[in-house]
């Protein structure tokens, strides 16, 4: 395996969407990986403790309940139009902010990844989330994933303050020795556009 440099990042991002829906490539793309942004962010339900089960087929796979988190908006303003009646509105939904505790949270990409055939990737929290005691928990990107990804963040004991949009994960590449022999056909596979 070989790790893909930002050229043929930027290279395969032009000709197959190899990392689609970016804010800024520029400022994203680094020397061997992708910045990756948050859309946003789920927690386990609770109080309840619901296992998850995992087996060999997938026929009996389980997994928690998710909700998505509260937000918080960074401004809210009143606007009179001049008739009198004074409107309040809240920050655009691209302002959001998420206040996390300590816990356990499931973090959304904003960006799809289209990974061809002969490409495999990985998913890493950024290293000023790490400074800050957070860690995370990832799995292998296969060849022919596409889709948002999803990365498990486990806020340390100093609650972490992200905005939506904010760069929170660093997605590396791969180039396998030869073309994967089957590519991924599973549950978390979005359907790609047509055209």
């Amino acid at each position: 395996m070989t790790m893909l440099s930002d050229k043929t990042i930027r290279y395969l991002c032009k000709e197959v969407g190899l990392v689609q829906n970016m804010i800024d490539p520029e400022r994203q793309i680094q020397p061997c990986g992708v910045d990756l942004t948050l859309d946003y962010v789920e927690e386990p339900q609770r109080p309840t403790v619901f296992p998850t089960v995992i087996d060999f087929t997938n026929e009996k796979r389980k997994i928690a309940p998710m909700k998505r988190c509260n937000v918080f908006t960074e401004d809210i303003y009143e606007i009179d139009d001049g008739s009198g009646i004074k409107m309040t509105l809240s920050t655009p939904i691209q302002d959001y902010w998420y206040e996390l505790q300590q816990g356990q949270y499931v973090f959304h990409t904003r960006e799809k990844i289209n990974c061809p055939q002969g490409i495999s990737g990985f998913m890493l929290l950024r290293s000023t989330l790490c400074r800050g005691g957070n860690t995370c928990t990832s799995a292998l990107i296969d060849p022919g994933y596409f889709g948002h990804l999803t990365l498990t963040v486990n806020v340390g004991m100093a609650p972490l303050t992200i905005k939506r949009g904010g760069r929170f994960a660093q997605v590396i590449f791969f180039r396998l020795d030869s073309d994967a022999g089957s590519t991924y056909n599973g549950v978390y596979k979005e359907n790609k556009p047509s055209g």
